[in-house]
């Protein structure tokens, strides 16, 4: 049989950028195989979004925004020269379900080419609820990789590699300074606020341009300053002549030789339209949580039978900040995140995550047409208010739940364009926000506008669907999921074969309320190193 590569990495999203990071080193043949779609508009002109939001080139792009009166929905804040990143997802990747909605990406650099770039870390004990050791040397190379800049000193992204922090907007430097002058108060009643950190450099790194202020990150990515999976995998082309990538190609399953154990990875040729293979001695599967189980049960034949699904439940809160309502900021700004912070309602919880954006980089088009007042008054109300709108986004933290799960349908007929549908099931809970942290808010002249429950699915945090067992240990089963496909905990292994990793989020047994991203690199780097190491010792050049 040949052997086409030594690893073969599904998926080109953060987890599998760092797969081949930690893998070519080695010097081993390592290929990454994906759809990769890219923006059919092209990138946005790099200008500042004062001058972007005239520009002639964003007019024929907003021609393409769709219904503005649609219900809100996830992935709704993508900007048209991001809305490939779920491009024919529908179809390609079909779910079949009335209460979880998730959002999907068949995109170059996967989710990634539209994250918002908040950068977290997870203490001990969330690793050890998840299933994971130490991460902190790893957490420090990806840091030195992709550029991270925010406070020393951080407790939520806990890395001391960072470059300084990027300049914060109007909105935040105010609500920062409020927060300064009463912070032992703030944290007595639960409230930890600090600068944002975030993947984007404040100096030029690497090849690569140090932040612009052009306030158009949700549009467009100049001289790369913001990490995003789609540019460093041109970087990984570039770099090492022992990687290759492979797009326009829809893996559908995998097939092991029982004697040699080989992978042989069986995929659609978008291009041509017919079936193919490629042949590796390890497949590290990074196509995120749901795509990863659904490849790995349609490889296995795991029809019918329940996993469990890890979602971070998601609320909005809109704020009208008192100090700038009428006020003009200033156009050098970032549209990422502008502040942490972590709420804790009681001693005994897991701590809330919530993450301050401004507004003014997204289009007002979809509010004025949400907003019951004739299109005049709806216009006149958002542009004399914009300047004053914060969104926090509140993430809560998530357990396995037996009435939270995904399952591959057992189909008559199959595409080879598109995988076997899922089907999931979420019990939506009840999470509110807290009175007590509404307060704190008004205590920072942030005062309430309104509360957003995002339906589930939409903090777009997804893990826990191929959940790792430990067999040294007594319990080797899921409590309420004993037929579920599983991953070793050792080398996150799939199960019955030893050759198939999994690198992204599929194995977590537990999702702190923290984005997820720069974890799961961190420890995709640190699974691919492990294996390549291993592949070495066994004597592969």
């Amino acid at each position: 049989m040949t052997i086409d590569f030594d690893i073969l990495i599904v998926g080109s999203g953060p987890s599998g950028v760092m797969a081949a990071e930690g893998s070519v080193a080695s010097g081993l043949r390592v290929g990454m195989i994906d759809v990769g779609y890219a923006s059919a508009l092209g990138s946005a002109p790099e200008i500042p979004f004062a001058k972007l939001k005239q520009s002639p080139a964003l007019q024929e792009a907003l021609q393409h925004k769709g219904d503005p009166k649609a219900p809100i929905k996830t992935g709704v804040h993508l900007t048209p020269f991001r809305a490939h990143t779920i491009q024919d997802t529908e179809w390609r990747l079909p779910i079949q379900s009335t209460d979880f909605f998730p959002l999907q990406s068949l995109a170059k650099g996967g989710l990634s080419a539209s994250w918002g770039a908040a950068s977290f870390t997870y203490t001990p004990s969330e690793l050890q609820k998840m299933g994971l050791p130490d991460l902190q040397s790893y957490y420090e190379q990806v840091a030195t990789k992709i550029g991270i800049s925010g406070p020393a000193g951080s407790p939520i992204c806990a890395i001391k590699n960072k470059q300084s922090g990027l300049n914060l907007d109007d909105n935040a430097t105010r609500i920062w300074a409020a927060y300064g002058q009463q912070s032992q108060r703030f944290n007595q009643k639960g409230l930890y606020l600090e600068p944002a950190s975030v993947a984007a450099l404040s100096k030029a790194h690497d090849n690569r341009m140090a932040h612009p202020y052009y306030d158009t990150d949700f549009w467009n990515n100049p001289g790369n300053s913001v990490f995003r999976a789609d540019f460093w995998v041109d970087r990984l082309i570039a770099r090492h002549d022992n990687f290759t990538y492979l797009p326009s190609c829809l893996v559908l399953k995998f097939q092991t030789d029982p004697h040699s154990g080989l992978v042989t990875l069986i995929f659609t040729d978008l291009k041509t339209g017919q079936p193919s293979s490629l042949t590796a001695r390890k497949v590290m599967l990074c196509a995120g949580a749901i795509n990863s189980y659904r490849i790995a049960a349609a490889s296995l034949g795991h029809v019918g039978q329940k996993n469990p699904l890890l979602c971070n439940p998601y609320r909005m809160i809109s704020l009208i900040h008192g100090p700038m309502l009428g006020k003009k900021g200033k156009e050098e700004r970032y549209s990422l995140a502008q502040l942490f912070a972590l709420f804790t309602p009681r001693s005994t919880s897991d701590p809330l995550s919530l993450q301050f954006y401004s507004y003014r980089s997204l289009l007002l088009y979809r509010l004025i047409a949400q907003t019951p007042l004739p299109v005049w008054a709806a216009r006149w109300w958002w542009r004399a208010l914009v300047e004053s709108l914060v969104i926090v986004g509140v993430h809560y933290p998530a357990t396995i739940q037996l009435n939270n799960w995904l399952c591959l349908e057992k189909s008559d007929h199959s595409s080879t364009e598109a995988l076997p549908i899922l089907t999931m099931g979420y019990e939506k809970t009840a999470s509110p926000i807290p009175f007590k942290l509404l307060r704190l808010f008004m205590a920072l002249r942030c005062f309430p506008m309104g509360i957003i429950n995002s339906q589930p699915g939409g903090s777009i945090h997804y893990a826990g669907t191929l959940p790792m067992i430990d067999k040294s240990k007594a319990c080797t089963q899921v409590p309420g999921f004993e037929s579920a496909l599983t991953t070793e905990a050792q080398d996150a292994s799939l199960s019955m074969c030893p050759n198939v990793h999994v690198l992204d989020g599929s194995p977590w047994r537990f999702l702190p309320a923290k984005g997820l991203t720069v974890t799961l690199m961190a420890n995709s780097l640190r699974l691919s190193t492990q294996i390549a190491v291993t592949l070495k010792q066994q004597g592969v050049q």
